[in-house]
């Protein structure tokens, strides 16, 4: 079944309730781990990504796609997060990470969607070097497509950063260049461990698809 334009609204005014409740208890039985008591030593961490690259206009939950607000987003987030905490599921075991694309995309602001310190442990962004593979695309350096989007979430709070997803093409103009991708990578991790962009998790997307 296709997820409804509305999914943000309708999350928001507590129709997926009940799913979700069953969902964090499938998730507690998870983080317990072995023994299955949630809070000793064998306890797990996850991290949650809800409702990613909302700043797009390709996901039925950003504002671009079904018309929603920004308030719906939040209302949602925040009411996810609720239901997990009423299982027990506080930032020990389970971490949610605010994640936009590098870029806006369509009408949406990043910024508009944050919902807030309280509801967010890490604030994520998504951004990929594209390289010639696409007609719209070219070559970027990591802080070319990173740098201006932590300027701006570093105004909204000073919670940890991910970069959530992140990778290079090889696509050079007329060519593969598997050398320039390989330096691409070393400067990544420079840029993100640098002082002034201080990431703490890197999620490398390894999957040949629009391209490699």
């Amino acid at each position: 079944t296709a997820t409804p334009s509305d999914v943000e609204a309708r999350a928001a005014r507590g129709d997926h309730d009940t799913y979700l409740a069953a969902w964090a208890e499938r998730m507690k039985k998870f983080v317990s781990g072995p023994d299955g008591n949630l809070g000793t030593p064998d306890d797990r961490r996850v991290y949650i990504r809800l409702a990613h690259e909302m700043n797009g206009n390709w996901y039925p939950w950003g504002a671009a796609v079904g018309g929603d607000s920004a308030v719906q987003y939040i209302w949602m987030w925040q009411r996810v997060r609720g239901i997990f905490w009423a299982k027990g599921l506080d930032a020990r075991t389970v971490q949610w990470i605010w994640a936009v694309n590098h870029e806006d995309v369509g009408m949406a602001r990043a910024e508009d969607y944050y919902p807030g310190d309280d509801y967010v442990d890490w604030i994520g962004i998504d951004g990929y070097n594209w390289g010639a593979s696409q007609t719209w695309s070219a070559w970027r350096t990591p802080q070319e497509v990173f740098a201006p989007m932590v300027a701006r979430l570093r105004t909204l709070t000073a919670k940890p950063l991910a970069l959530t997803e992140t990778a290079s093409s090889s696509s050079r103009p007329g060519k593969v260049d598997v050398a320039a991708k390989s330096q691409w990578i070393t400067d990544l991790f420079s840029y993100a461990t640098s002082a002034n962009t201080g990431a703490r998790m890197i999620v490398w997307f390894n999957e040949d698809k629009e391209t490699d």
